[in-house]
C-alpha cells in the first residue's frame, strides 16, 4: 500500500494505540499513532491517511473537534470511533460526523479488521469510479476532437484548408493558444510551413516563411526516427528546440506531433502556449496520436486525388500523343513524332533519341535545336550521358550540364554553346531490354519534378511501343515481299520435272531473291557416305565430300538439320572446320557463307552451300531464314521430282513386263523360255550379265542351264550346293540374296575350288531371286554386273517378280510335257476303248473347269454304265472347292459328302482307290441318302496332283452290283490322272488369267492415260484414264487410228497440225520419242503427251506408249 493507505491512530492509552498499531500492521496497513489529540491535528494537516482510530476521550483535545478536522482536508480519511465509555452523545456524534465505524473497547479484533477492510473496498471503489470519470470526460473530448477533425476532412480536398481547420480543433482540443502545419519537402529535408491558425499578426510572416531543418535539431531523432510527438514547458531553456524560428517569438509551452502516411513521416503539428506552463500525461499524447493518424488518413487520401488527377493528366496528354503515332507508320517519321512531342510534353528546347544497334548507340531522331549536343552518329554503351541511360536501364537527370564530368567533351561544348543546361535522358524498352534513349534538353538550369520525370518515362513506354511497331509493319512488309519472290521461284522450281531444270531454277532464286553470289548444291551419294556436287557453279565437277567431320560445316549441318551460318570470326571460330584435304580445294576455302541442309520428312537428302566471295559483301543475318526456306522448297522439289521419275521408271517397268508376261505365255517350250527370262532380266535391270540355275538332285548342287555374257569357264564348272555363295543362299533361304562386290563382303561363302573359279572368272555384284512354285524351289534365276554396284529395292523387287513370272512360265511347260506323257500312256492302255478316248479327250476340250467336267462326266458314265459320276474338287486341307457331275438319276448328291469316316475323306487319307461291290456292307463308309436312292456299288479314285498331292476324289455310283475288272480299273485310274491333268491345266490356266487381270489393274491404275499405238498409227491397247483425258471409249478405240483419234479432239487447226505432225515423226521414227501439248477443244484442258517406243522381245521396235498427262493447272501457274 502506498503513503495515502496509511491509518492514523490517535489514543492517549500507549498499551492500545500499540495493540491497535500491531495489529493493523500484521494486516499489512501502514500505521502512524498520534498520542495526543493536538499531535492527530498536526499529523492530519501535514500528511494523507486513509483511516484515522479516533478516541473520543483525550484529555489535551475533544474527540468531535478532531473528527471536524479531518472532514475538512483535501482527501478526508474515514473516521473510526474507540471509545471505552460508549454513551448515546458519542454514539450520536460519531453518526453526525459521518464515522465509518463505532467500536468499544476492549476491543474486538476481528470486528476491526472487517471495518478497516470495508473501509478500505470503500475508498478503492471511490477512487477507480472517479478516475474512470476523468478518463470518460478526456475521452469525450477527444472524440469530439476527431468528430470535428473528421468533418473537416471530410468536407474539402484542399490540403492547406484542411489543415487550417485542424490546427483550430487542435487547439480548442488542447487549449493552445496557437497551432501551426508542416509539411515534409523530400528535396531539401525541411518541414515547410504549411497553415497556421491563431497566429499573431507580429509574428504570422516568421511563421509562415521559415522552414525547419529538422536533422540539425535535437528533436530529430523523436520525431522522425521514433515518431514520438516532442513537447516542452519551458522552449526558451529547452536545447532541442535551438532553431531561430523558436526563438523569433517567445512562447513558453510548444508542442511537435508528427504526421504518418503509409508508415512514413510527411510533416507536423507545432502547437503553442504563449505563457502557460503545459504539461503532458501519457494518455493525453495516446489520444494525440490518434488524432495524427486521422489527419494522415486525410493527407493518404489527399495524396491519393492529387496522383489520380496528376495521372488524369497525363494520361490525356499521352493518349493524344498515342494517336498521333497510331497513325503513323513509317519508322523514320514515327521517330520525328516522339522528339517533336517529347520536347513539348517538359517545355524543353531541344529533344533526340539514339537506338540500340549492337554495342551502339545511333542518332535515331533529333530536332534542329539538338544538332549541337548529338552532333555524334555513334557513341558506345556507357559513353556520356545517353550511353549511361542504356547502361543502367534507368533515368539520368542532370541540372546543370555546366557541372556534369560525365556528359561528352563535344557534346557539351555544343549544349554550352547553346545555352542548353537542363537535361533528362529516360531509356526505351521493348521485351523487358533497354533498346535505345529519348533525351531532352532545357535552356538553363533545370530541376526536374517527379512527375516530369514519370511523363517523360510514359511517353518513353509509347515511343518504344510505336517504334516496334513501325519496325514490325516494316519487317512485315518486307517479309511479304520476300514471301511472295520465294512463293514465285517455287513455282519455278515445279514448273518442269526434270531434276536438272528444278536445281538450275533454284540457283537463280538464291541469287535473285535472297542476294548470293554464288550457290552450290551437294546431293548424297546413294550409299549415303558422300556428298556430291550436283550444280556447276565453276567447282570441279567432280567434287565430293566425305559424310564425316572432315566435311566440317556441311557435316555439322546435316547432322544438326538446321542451317549454319558464318557471318563473323566468332561464328568461324566456333564452327567445326574442314579437314586438310578438303581445304586443298580453293573452291571451297571461304570465311564467310551459310550452309543448310535439304530435309525430307526424316531424311536429308543433301546439303546447300551459298557465299558472296565474289562480291565480298557481307552476309545478312536476316538472309539465313529465308534462304532455308528456298532450301526446304528445293527438297521437296528434287523429293518431287525423283518420284516422278521412278513412277515413270515403275510405269515403264509395268509395260515392259506386261509384255514379257506375254511372251511368256505364247510358248511353253521350255528351252525357249529360259532363253526369254535371259534376255528380259538383262533388258528389264541393264545388267551386264544373267544366269539361271536349277537344282540338280543327283549333284546335290545349283547348275548353270541357261545365261548371258557369263564366260563358259564359269558355266560349265561352276556348281553352288545350297547355302553357297548368292545363288545357293536365295535358294536355300527362299527370298533374294545379293552382294554390292563378292570380293569385299564377309558374308560370301564358297568352296575352295569355287572360290578360285569365283575370284578369277566371276562378276563383282550379284542378285539372286529364287524360282519357287508352291512350297518347291527349282532354282534361282542371278543377275550380275561386273562392277561393284548398289542394288536399288526396285531392282530387287523387279528379278523377284521376272522370277515368279518365269516359275509359272516354267511350271506350265512343265505341266505340259507331263500332260502329253499321260496323254501317250493313257492311249497305249485305251487303244481298244473308243468310247474311253472319247470321253478322255474331252477333258482337255476347255480350260473352264466346270464347262469341262460337265462334258466329260456325261461321256465317262456312258462308256462305264454308272448311274452317276461326281467329282469332289478339294482344297489342300480336304474341304471342297467344287463339287460337278451327276448323281443317280432323280436325286439330289448327299449334302456332306466329305464328312469324317466318307468315302472321300478315306480316298483322301489313304491316295488309293476304294472299291465298293456292296455298299450295305459299309454302312460307316456310305451316305445314307446312297442307299435311300439305290445305290448298290460305289468305286472312288483318288485324282492326283503333282508332289502326291490329292487334287479331288472322282466317284461313279451303281444301282446294280458291279464287279471291276482289272483292265477297267487301270483306265478309270489313268481317267483320274488324265483328270488331274486337266484340274491342273486349269487351274494354271486361271492363275495365267489372274496375271493378266493383274497386269491390266496395273496398266488401269496408272493416274496417266495411256495408248499402245502400232507402227501403222493403229491403236492397239487403252486404259481407262486415256479415254478419260481425250473424251473416248477405251474399248471401241482399238483398232482405230491416231490421227483421226486426236482430229476429235483439236482445238484450233494449227493445233491439229502440229500435234499431227509431232505424232507423223514419232511414227516415222519411234526410237527418238518425242513430247507435247495438246489443247482439247470441249473441255479447254491442255494434255502434255509424251511418246516412248515399245520393243518386242528381240528388241525391235513395234510401236510406240504414249502417255497423256493433264498439265492444265501447271501451265496456268506458269503462266502467272
Amino acid at each position: 500500500m502506498g503513503e495515502r493507505d496509511a491509518i492514523l491512530v490517535v489514543d492517549d492509552d500507549p498499551n492500545v494505540a500499540l495493540f491497535l498499531s500491531d495489529f493493523l500492521e500484521r494486516e499489512g496497513y501502514p500505521v502512524v499513532v498520534a498520542p495526543t489529540g493536538e499531535d492527530g491535528l498536526r499529523l492530519l494537516r501535514e500528511g494523507t491517511f486513509a483511516l484515522v482510530l479516533l478516541d473520543l476521550n483525550l484529555p489535551d483535545a475533544d474527540g468531535t473537534v478532531i473528527m471536524r478536522a479531518a472532514e475538512r482536508v483535501d482527501e478526508p480519511p474515514e473516521v473510526i470511533v474507540v471509545t471505552g465509555q460508549a454513551t448515546l452523545e458519542s454514539a450520536l456524534q460519531a453518526v453526525e460526523s459521518r464515522a465509518a465505524g463505532y467500536i468499544l473497547k476492549p476491543i474486538d479484533l476481528s470486528r476491526l479488521a472487517a471495518l478497516v477492510a470495508m473501509v478500505f473496498e470503500r475508498r478503492r471503489l471511490t477512487g477507480d469510479n472517479a478516475r474512470l470519470q476523468v478518463e470518460l470526460a478526456e475521452r469525450l473530448g477527444e472524440s469530439e476532437a476527431l468528430t470535428a477533425i473528421s468533418a473537416t476532412v471530410s468536407s474539402t480536398l484542399d490540403i492547406r484548408e484542411a489543415l487550417r481547420r485542424i490546427c483550430r480543433e487542435l487547439s480548442h482540443l488542447l487549449g493552445a493558444d496557437t497551432a501551426a502545419a508542416y509539411l515534409h519537402d523530400p528535396q531539401s529535408g525541411h518541414l515547410v510551413p504549411t497553415a497556421a491558425y491563431h497566429v499573431p499578426p507580429e509574428f504570422l510572416a516568421t511563421l509562415s516563411a521559415t522552414p525547419l531543418p529538422l536533422k540539425e535539431q535535437g528533436l530529430f531523432l523523436s520525431l522522425w526516427t521514433e515518431r514520438r510527438p516532442v513537447h516542452s514547458n519551458d522552449v526558451a531553456h529547452d536545447e532541442r528546440f535551438t532553431h531561430a524560428m523558436f526563438r523569433s517569438f517567445p512562447h513558453q509551452s510548444g508542442l511537435l506531433l508528427p504526421l504518418v502516411v503509409d508508415d512514413e513521416v510527411i510533416g507536423g503539428f507545432y502547437v503553442v502556449w504563449w505563457t502557460t506552463r503545459r504539461r503532458f500525461a501519457e494518455r493525453e499524447l495516446r489520444g494525440l496520436d490518434r488524432v495524427c493518424e486521422q489527419v494522415g488518413f486525410f493527407l493518404r487520401n489527399a495524396r491519393l486525388y492529387e496522383q489520380a488527377e496528376r495521372n488524369r493528366q497525363r494520361l490525356k496528354v499521352l493518349n493524344d500523343v498515342s494517336r498521333r503515332l497510331a497513325a503513323v507508320h513509317d519508322p523514320e517519321e514515327v521517330l520525328t513524332v516522339i522528339v517533336n512531342e517529347a520536347a513539348r510534353l517538359v517545355g524543353a528546347e531541344a529533344a533526340g533519341l539514339r537506338l540500340l544497334d549492337g554495342d551502339d548507340l545511333v542518332v535515331g531522331a533529333r530536332t534542329e535545336e539538338a544538332a549541337a549536343v548529338m552532333s555524334r552518329p555513334r557513341i558506345k554503351v556507357g559513353e556520356s550521358l545517353s550511353g549511361r541511360v542504356v547502361a543502367t536501364g534507368s533515368p539520368v537527370v542532370v541540372e546543370d550540364l555546366a557541372a556534369d564530368t560525365r556528359h561528352d567533351p563535344a557534346h557539351k561544348r555544343g549544349a554550352l554553346e547553346q545555352g542548353l543546361l537542363g537535361f533528362i535522358g529516360v531509356p526505351l524498352r521493348a521485351d523487358g531490354r533497354t533498346t535505345g534513349t529519348l533525351n531532352v534538353y532545357t535552356k538553363g538550369a533545370r530541376h526536374f519534378q517527379p512527375d516530369e520525370i514519370a511523363l517523360l518515362s510514359a511517353l518513353a513506354d509509347q515511343a518504344s511501343l510505336a517504334i516496334e511497331k513501325a519496325r514490325l509493319f516494316r519487317a512485315t512488309d518486307e517479309s511479304r515481299a520476300l514471301l511472295e519472290r520465294l512463293s514465285h521461284a517455287a513455282i519455278r522450281m515445279q514448273s518442269s520435272w526434270d531434276r536438272r531444270d528444278r536445281l538450275d531454277a533454284f540457283v537463280q532464286a538464291a541469287r535473285d531473291v535472297v542476294g548470293f553470289d554464288r550457290v552450290d548444291v551437294f546431293l548424297l551419294t546413294a550409299d549415303g557416305t558422300q556428298l556430291e556436287l550436283a550444280t556447276a557453279g565453276g567447282a570441279d565437277a567432280e567434287l565430293r565430300l566425305p559424310v564425316t567431320p572432315a566435311a566440317g560445316p556441311y557435316y555439322e549441318a546435316l547432322r544438326s538439320r538446321r542451317p549454319i551460318a558464318v557471318l563473323s570470326d566468332a561464328d568461324l571460330a566456333s564452327v567445326l572446320p574442314l579437314g586438310h584435304a578438303q581445304l586443298a580445294e580453293p573452291y571451297l576455302r571461304s570465311r564467310r557463307f551459310v550452309v543448310a541442309p535439304l530435309v525430307v520428312g526424316e531424311r536429308v537428302i543433301g546439303a546447300v552451300s551459298a557465299d558472296n566471295k565474289s562480291s565480298r559483301r557481307p552476309i545478312s543475318p536476316q538472309s539465313v531464314e529465308p534462304f532455308g526456306s528456298l532450301c526446304q522448297n528445293l527438297a521437296m522439289a528434287l523429293e518431287e521430282s525423283r518420284l516422278y521419275a521412278e513412277a515413270r521408271g515403275r510405269e515403264q517397268e509395268a509395260t515392259k513386263l506386261y509384255s514379257v508376261t506375254r511372251q511368256l505365255t505364247t510358248s511353253l517350250d521350255r528351252e525357249h523360255l529360259l532363253d526369254l527370262i535371259a534376255e528380259q532380266a538383262k533388258e528389264l535391270t541393264g545388267c551386264d550379265a544373267v544366269g539361271v540355275f536349277f537344282f540338280d538332285a543327283a549333284r546335290g548342287a545349283l547348275v548353270f542351264h541357261r545365261g548371258l555374257n557369263l564366260v563358259p569357264e564359269l558355266t560349265s564348272a561352276l556348281a553352288l550346293r545350297p547355302g553357297e555363295g548368292v545363288a545357293g543362299r536365295a535358294y536355300l533361304q527362299r527370298e533374294p540374296v545379293w552382294t554390292r562386290d563378292c570380293r569385299n563382303d564377309p558374308a560370301m561363302h564358297h568352296a575352295p575350288a569355287t572360290q578360285l573359279l569365283v575370284d578369277s572368272a566371276a562378276p563383282r555384284a550379284y542378285l539372286g531371286a529364287p524360282i519357287t512354285t508352291g512350297e518347291e524351289t527349282h532354282g534361282v534365276l542371278v543377275v550380275y554386273f561386273f562392277e561393284p554396284h548398289d542394288f536399288t529395292v526396285r531392282e530387287v523387287q523387279l528379278v523377284s517378280t521376272l522370277a515368279d513370272h518365269a516359275a509359272v512360265a516354267l511350271q506350265n511347260a512343265q505341266l505340259l510335257e507331263e500332260s502329253r506323257r499321260r496323254e501317250r500312256e493313257a492311249q497305249t492302255l485305251s487303244s481298244g476303248l473308243a468310247l474311253l478316248n472319247q470321253a478322255a479327250r474331252a477333258l482337255h476340250r476347255t480350260l473352264d473347269v466346270d464347262a469341262m467336267l460337265d462334258g466329260a462326266l456325261k461321256e465317262l458314265a456312258r462308256a462305264f454304265g454308272a448311274s452317276g459320276v461326281l467329282v469332289h474338287h478339294l482344297a489342300e486341307d480336304g474341304t471342297l472347292i467344287r463339287r460337278v457331275g451327276h448323281w443317280v438319276t432323280g436325286g439330289a448328291p448327299p449334302s456332306a459328302p466329305a464328312r469324317r469316316g466318307g468315302i472321300v475323306e478315306y480316298v483322301r487319307q489313304t491316295r488309293a482307290p476304294l472299291l465298293l461291290r456292296d455298299v450295305t456292307k459299309h454302312p460307316d463308309l456310305v451316305h445314307p441318302a446312297n442307299l435311300a436312292h439305290g445305290v448298290r456299288s460305289i468305286a472312288a479314285f483318288p485324282i492326283m496332283g503333282p508332289g502326291e498331292c490329292v487334287l479331288g476324289v472322282m466317284l461313279l455310283y451303281y444301282t446294280t452290283p458291279q464287279v471291276f475288272p482289272d483292265p477297267e480299273l487301270r483306265l478309270l485310274v489313268s481317267y483320274a490322272d488324265h483328270l488331274a491333268t486337266a484340274l491342273e491345266n486349269a487351274r494354271l490356266y486361271e492363275e495365267t488369267q489372274s496375271q493378266r487381270v493383274r497386269l491390266a489393274q496395273i496398266f488401269d491404275s496408272t493416274s496417266d492415260g495411256i495408248v499402245l499405238v502400232g507402227r501403222g498409227g493403229e491403236i492397239q491397247a487403252a486404259n481407262q484414264q486415256a479415254g478419260d483425258l481425250l473424251r473416248f471409249d477405251a474399248a471401241s478405240a482399238i483398232g482405230g487410228g491416231l490421227a483421226d483419234l486426236l482430229g476429235g479432239s483439236r482445238t484450233s487447226v494449227a493445233n491439229y497440225e502440229r500435234a499431227l505432225r509431232d505424232l507423223s515423226a514419232l511414227l516415222g521414227d519411234p526410237d527418238g520419242g518425242g513430247l507435247g501439248d495438246l489443247e482439247l477443244r470441249r473441255t479447254g484442258r491442255i494434255i502434255h503427251w509424251a511418246g516412248q517406243p515399245t520393243k518386242d522381245a528381240a528388241g525391235t521396235t513395234v510401236g510406240f506408249t504414249l502417255t497423256l498427262r493433264d498439265v492444265t493447272h501447271e501451265r496456268q501457274v506458269s503462266q502467272m
